[in-house]
């Protein structure tokens, strides 16, 4: 989960709130369990965890993850107006 998978903000309330606790996707996928209302505070204590074992623990602000959203929607676009579409599977 931590390599594959980004948390945005979840030390903002108002995120966590706007997104309905959506934005703590990393800690979602290590704790699938978990209620949704504590992930916020395990991503806090998480930090930590993955400083010591050197994990790559991603977090996007709000603005960030629209921005790297809008991003890639450009450049796979891009990408396909230039090389077309995959050729249908036969």
């Amino acid at each position: 989960g931590v390599d594959h998978t980004i948390d945005i903000d979840p030390s903002a309330r108002y995120v966590n709130w706007l997104m309905g606790y959506l934005n703590c996707q990393v800690i979602h996928h290590l704790f699938p369990s978990m209620p949704q209302f504590r992930q916020p505070e395990v991503s806090r204590r998480f930090v930590a965890f993955a400083k010591k074992w050197n994990l790559n623990y991603k977090v996007l602000t709000y603005y960030g993850a629209w921005k790297a959203t809008f991003s890639n929607l450009n450049d796979v676009g891009k990408h396909y107006y230039v090389h077309g579409s995959h050729p249908k599977s036969a």
